[in-house]
């Protein structure tokens, strides 16, 4: 089963199971319908993974800023998240970019980037409010005095993706979705930060706040570092610049290299049946027979699928004395041992 570019690859999947239940009883009995190389499996993995993410983003970041801010700031920050997440997507949308796997895992990536510019605008907020301004105009205040501070910011991490969009070759049309999804989040939190956000704490936001709750301490520590690298500025640079040259030239002399993809479980495998002579197409497929019953005993293997044929028609990735090929799907990685390496 194939489907075009751009289709919902969930919805093929079930449109095609369903017909293929339908059809199933006719066929008779000794004969079993299964299902291999499901590909919606991952996506609807990876649809649940992000999922998760951003609840956990939510709930961490609410905890956190709960702690420092109070509840009414964390629920105006924790709205950023999925408020960024939804006019992102909906750019996505209207830019024709469907839902694949570098859109959910750019989304997954961004996550974390989405509250700093509404912190920082509802952390001025509260000083405005403990210096006597009303609520909305503190928050109207902190809106205008900390957008430029906070589109810098946002432009200077949106430069770093900009030069993925010009990424050449096979692997540049792969990756562009990358830097066009971050951008479009990222972006969306500009909005949220400078606009929905300041709008919304003009309703809910603190209306009093106690000028010692803005007045806090840095740790002592903090405080002592801080101090003894202002004295010496000069020493302190070149601290910073020593360091970085330093875990550049410690991870080239002592890395472990560069990998294009990492080294991941498989879930599945491609087995080659090689043979020279012109055999029938009885001992061909007598070959692959014999390859499938040395195949299925192995532990981990759950399912696979084989087929013979003419030496040369396997297709331009089959070497030219292939016979038969056999592919084998794999039990779920967390339920067999790990593959030799």
């Amino acid at each position: 089963v194939r489907k075009r570019v751009g289709a919902n690859i969930i919805k093929v999947v079930e449109l095609a199971r369903a017909v293929i239940d339908e059809e199933a009883p006719k066929i008779g009995e000794g004969v079993k319908v299964s299902y291999l190389f499901d590909d919606s499996k991952d996506v609807r993995n990876l649809l649940s993974d992000l999922g998760n993410n951003v609840a956990a983003a939510v709930i961490i970041v609410m905890v956190v800023v709960l702690a420092a801010l109070g509840l009414r700031n964390a629920t105006l920050v924790g709205l950023a998240i999925p408020g960024s997440f939804f006019i992102g997507i909906s750019i996505l949308n209207l830019m024709g970019v469907t839902m694949n796997i570098v859109v959910l895992f750019s989304l997954i990536l961004v996550a974390g980037m989405l509250v700093d510019g509404v912190i920082v605008t509802t952390e001025y907020a509260d000083r405005r409010i403990a210096m006597g301004s009303s609520r909305r105009e503190a928050y109207r205040l902190g809106a205008q005095r900390m957008s430029w501070p906070i589109i810098s910011s946002t432009i200077t991490t949106l430069m770093v993706f900009l030069p993925l969009l010009v990424w050449p070759g096979i692997v540049g049309q792969f990756m562009k979705y990358l830097p066009i999804t971050v951008i479009s989040v990222l972006s969306a939190s500009l909005f949220m930060a400078l606009i929905f956000i300041p709008v919304l704490g003009g309703f809910i936001g603190k209306s009093r706040m106690p000028k010692g709750m803005v007045s806090a301490s840095a740790p002592r520590s903090y405080r002592w570092v801080l101090k003894q690298a202002i004295r010496f500025p000069i020493i302190t640079m070149m601290t910073v610049i020593g360091i970085i040259v330093a875990s550049f030239i410690g991870y080239g002399s002592a890395g472990l290299g560069v990998a294009f993809f990492p080294d991941i479980e498989p879930d599945q495998a491609q087995v080659q049946v090689l043979a020279r002579g012109d055999l029938s197409a009885k001992e061909r497929d007598a070959l692959v027979v014999s390859a499938e019953a040395a195949i299925l005993p192995v532990e981990g293997v759950a399912d696979f699928y084989a087929r013979s044929f003419r030496p040369g028609s396997g297709g331009n990735q089959s070497p030219r004395d292939s016979v038969g090929t056999i592919r084998t799907v794999f039990t779920d990685w967390n339920e067999r041992d790990p593959a030799a390496t």
